[in-house]
């Protein structure tokens, strides 16, 4: 039910152009789905043309993960921010019935794997956008009392900005 498409142009070819050539697109696109019974709901079609520069066009949502056309990836932190926070709120709350070592499984089942899913996308983002992303899991440690040291060699939970780096090391190994 979903329709992506995408092509590569030398940046020195023009936004206008780019358009232009996206419209072409979509228009086969409609003449195909006319003669095949489809029908593309127009509320749903949006045109993007991502790069730190010369970026076009409004922010998206693509398998939970917002995009903005410079892939600065604001709104995917702030979302983030907002989701982990109310997570780990009531996490908290729960504290008292808890040791900490059920406390940091619950965090890694419920929190980390939210975080984690980002990872390929926010990798790219400037350093003081993922240093927000860092503080989710610093302000839970330091809420249950837990040292960044201790979480590693205790409970297996290596810093986040650790995390994403040997998660897109094993990418890169497992892809080429």
């Amino acid at each position: 039910d979903d329709l992506g498409s995408f092509r590569t142009y030398l940046t020195s070819v023009d936004n206008a152009e780019i358009m232009a050539d996206v419209k072409v697109c979509q228009s086969l696109c409609h003449l195909w789905g006319t003669h095949n019974q489809v029908q593309f709901e127009a509320t749903k079609e949006t045109f993007v043309i991502l790069h730190r520069s010369h970026g076009e066009g409004e922010e998206f949502k693509l398998l939970g993960i917002w995009f903005d056309h410079k892939l600065q990836m604001t709104k995917c932190v702030q979302q983030l921010q907002k989701a982990c926070g109310w997570q780990i709120r009531g996490l908290l709350r729960a504290r008292a019935f808890y040791p900490v070592r059920d406390l940091v499984n619950l965090y890694k089942g419920f929190i980390l794997s939210r975080i984690e899913y980002r990872t390929p996308a926010l990798f790219h983002a400037c350093p003081s956008l993922l240093a927000r992303v860092d503080r989710v899991q610093t302000r839970f440690l330091r809420e249950v009392g837990v040292t960044a040291e201790s979480g590693l060699c205790d409970f297996n939970l290596a810093p986040l900005c650790l995390r994403h780096e040997i998660a897109m090391l094993g990418l890169i190994h497992k892809y080429c």
